[in-house]
């Protein structure tokens, strides 16, 4: 969680904390935290747009990083096959480099150069990355 996440946390609960402390003794703390914690409830469409929003973003993002994995897996292919083998500026370092920072933004997910090395080791160039478990790529 961010920092402004966690003072806003906290500047809430303190406020909380405090209006607990001010209510009559005969009132119960724990029913009364309870209440004063309920939020009400968001309509399903107001959530689904976000929702919707959030996803089109992750897709978009994906599809992009895909792109450029697929050129970048080939073109470190090909310079591994090719007449610039071992020649200074051609390795996955400088592929990985040169993708990273004309074709992804800063936000973006990074390519490394250690996966783009065992990518093409195990002959999977030009093809989409590999998913863990979770949907996160290698």
């Amino acid at each position: 969680m961010c920092l402004v996440g966690l003072m806003v946390r906290f500047i809430v609960t303190k406020a909380r904390e405090d209006a607990l402390d001010k209510i009559l003794a005969w009132l119960d703390r724990g029913k009364t935290a309870g209440a004063l914690s309920k939020q009400k409830k968001r309509p399903t469409a107001e959530v689904n747009q976000d929702n919707f929003t959030e996803r089109a973003e992750n897709d978009y993002r994906e599809e992009k990083f895909k792109g450029v994995w697929k050129d970048a897996t080939n073109e470190y292919h090909a310079n591994i096959t090719g007449t610039k083998k071992g020649k200074r500026g051609f390795g996955a370092v400088s592929v990985a480099s040169k993708y990273n920072k004309h074709l992804l933004s800063p936000n973006d997910r990074k390519i490394r150069a250690q996966t783009h090395i065992d990518s093409v080791a195990r002959g999977e160039f030009g093809v989409s990355p590999k998913k863990h478990r979770d949907g996160a790529h290698y």
